[in-house]
């Protein structure tokens, strides 16, 4: 169902209207002009597409944008580029699975809980 989604993206207030359906990756990658979050197998399992979803590091591929309404996404451009500083030139060597997961466990040693390892 097309219809207005918003949500706060790197830090910013964004509302797009478009099919609420459409996973989240393909709203950053065509809509949003964000490409850091990369396709990689489409199934979850690679974590090329990693994003950070209100400070839970999870996979953007299978979520529906209409899930992150009212939430707070982070992409490899936004604060997880501090982590390390060539993060989005392709040239650094850190993937956004890799940024996404560090940023969620500072997060959440910074709130006094640990991630399960693995994630």
């Amino acid at each position: 169902m097309i219809k207005p989604i918003p949500f706060r993206l790197n830090g910013k207030r964004v509302s797009l209207t478009t099919d609420d359906e459409r996973t989240l990756l393909w709203v950053l990658r065509s809509d949003l002009a964000l490409t850091g979050t990369k396709f990689g197998c489409g199934e979850s399992l690679c974590g090329a597409c990693t994003v950070l979803l209100d400070g839970e590091a999870v996979r953007a591929c299978p979520v529906p944008l209409k899930s992150v309404a009212g939430k707070q996404v982070t992409t490899i451009e936004g604060p997880l580029s501090s982590y390390s500083p060539r993060a989005h030139s392709g040239r650094s060597g850190v993937r956004p699975a890799s940024a996404a997961s560090m940023a969620a466990r500072i997060a959440s040693r910074s709130r006094g809980k640990r991630p399960p390892m693995g994630r």
